[in-house]
């Protein structure tokens, strides 16, 4: 098994799978997104700055918004709504895309488990919205969403990711031990 010289999943070498040669050496990656990052990193990197300034700046309201009720409740669900739908399919459609390339190359990895979990957060608290808005009893019920249980895991992934770029560059030769001295 081959390792993503990105994120370091270990990635099988089936003729499906995503690679990319240089100078001669084949790397493997588990999805397109980790082989945008090897192939153009300044891009990348540029590109996730946007991403955790967006998704860090609508994640903030929405948790206030979540803990302090400003607005009546209803209206306070519809506002979470709105502000968390940007993060989940905006922001977060990279982990759409990886959940994608792991079901193409018949395997899962980190991106699967946000993809569903994010998913399963925001589409649950988008029916309870919905369904809240044709019923008054509904409506005393529902005092809080879980918009923020998908919007939050997403912006603080991308924050991750932004420090590790900053601190942890891909290295050209990913298995070079920088630690070593030359000559051993």
């Amino acid at each position: 098994m081959a390792k993503d010289p990105v994120c370091g999943m270990y990635v099988e070498e089936k003729p499906d799978v995503i690679r990319h040669s240089v100078e001669g050496k084949e790397y493997f990656f588990c999805s397109n997104q980790c082989l945008d990052e090897f192939t153009a990193p300044e891009k990348e990197l540029k590109k996730l700055k946007r991403y955790v300034a967006i998704s860090i700046g609508l994640t903030l309201p929405i948790t206030v918004l979540t803990y302090v009720m400003l607005l009546p409740t209803a209206i306070n669900n519809y506002v979470l709504l709105a502000l968390a739908t940007p993060v989940q399919f905006w922001i977060g459609w990279r982990f759409y895309r990886g959940l994608w390339d792991g079901i193409k190359a018949k395997t899962s990895n980190m991106d699967t488990l946000i993809a569903v979990g994010t998913s399963a957060a925001y589409f649950y608290s988008a029916i309870i919205t919905i369904m809240a808005a044709g019923s008054l009893t509904s409506i005393l019920r529902v005092r809080q969403l879980s918009t923020t249980n998908c919007s939050a895991p997403i912006a603080v992934i991308f924050l991750r990711c932004f420090l590790w770029d900053i601190l942890m560059p891909i290295d050209s030769e990913p298995q070079a031990n920088t630690l070593q001295p030359s000559g051993v």
